[in-house]
């Protein structure tokens, strides 16, 4: 296990870490992944995996912020931001801004989360536009972690 470690801070490819196996009872055996071949794919091709992996990320990363720092939300502009974002990643992904909502003002960076934008994409997934990058939910918690200390 240390080697594959080794191997992998080096930007090396290593061998499968314990058994590489997806369970599928349905079909009635399991289904096999070759994690070398697919490693050495995503490196030959790492763009696409890389925006996959972020688009795949961000979401989850607002809903577990939110989530973790429940009794510290105040209405404070920053709270309520991470909060229609953390909605908009829960809901498949869109603002869900209705009955007056925001009912406060939600502000980050100079950006605003207003009620035009219900149905919009939280997210952008490249080629198509969205509220904010992929990238954008890692400066937005660093900022909030910055109220906190």
């Amino acid at each position: 296990m240390r080697q594959q470690l080794e191997t992998m801070l080096d930007g090396g490819i290593t061998t499968p870490l314990g058994k590489q196996k997806h369970l599928a009872p349905i079909a009635g055996q399991p289904l096999k992944v070759d994690v070398n071949l697919l490693g050495k794919l995503i490196l030959q091709d790492h763009g696409a995996a890389l925006v996959y992996f972020d688009r795949m990320t961000a979401g989850p990363l607002l809903i577990l912020a939110w989530e973790t720092t429940k009794g510290r939300h105040t209405k404070d502009p920053l709270w309520e931001f991470l909060f229609h974002c953390r909605n908009a990643a829960a809901h498949n992904g869109a603002f869900r801004l209705l009955n007056g909502n925001p009912k406060h003002p939600a502000e980050w960076r100079r950006t605003k989360i207003v009620s035009s934008l219900h149905g919009q994409p939280l997210l952008a997934d490249p080629p198509a536009p969205g509220f904010m990058g992929p990238g954008d939910p890692f400066y937005l918690l660093a900022d909030i972690e910055a109220t906190l200390l």
